[in-house]
């Protein structure tokens, strides 16, 4: 089942990837998503669902591991664009935002060089890459 749900975030949601950029610090303006990119979500959201139900949570797998590392840049892709968690997920959004190694990795990428392409794309929807800094 893990192995799966991996395969399926390495090679799928490639609306997602291409239209949500990932940036940790970064707000845009919530704007509506394109149908494929809401397919995408909708996904997203079914996966944690069903994870979360079928091992009890707080994380995907039951505790912290391989899968919340990898849905780790959609939830901030979610955040930077204003896409809203349903409540039912927001509990496991707040529980992986909290974890040990996500804030390990949110104060590394505080002192990480900027990757300009970036920066632009989130200027270009109108946002801040430094909102969160």
């Amino acid at each position: 089942q893990a192995r799966s749900l991996s395969c399926e975030m390495l090679s799928g949601f490639s609306n997602l990837r291409a239209d949500l950029s990932c940036h940790l610090f970064a707000r845009v303006p919530p704007a509506p998503l394109r149908s494929e990119v809401q397919r995408d979500v909708n996904r997203v959201h079914e996966i944690w669902r069903a994870q979360l139900d079928r091992h009890g949570g707080p994380f995907l797998a039951g505790r912290f591991g391989v899968l919340d590392c990898m849905y780790y840049p959609v939830l901030t892709r979610f955040r930077t664009y204003g896409v809203e968690l349903p409540d039912d997920l927001a509990p496991y959004a707040a529980e992986l935002e909290s974890s040990a190694p996500v804030r390990a990795l949110v104060a590394v990428a505080r002192g990480a060089p900027r990757i300009p392409i970036y920066d632009d794309y989130v200027r270009e929807r109108g946002g801040d890459p430094d909102a969160a800094l």
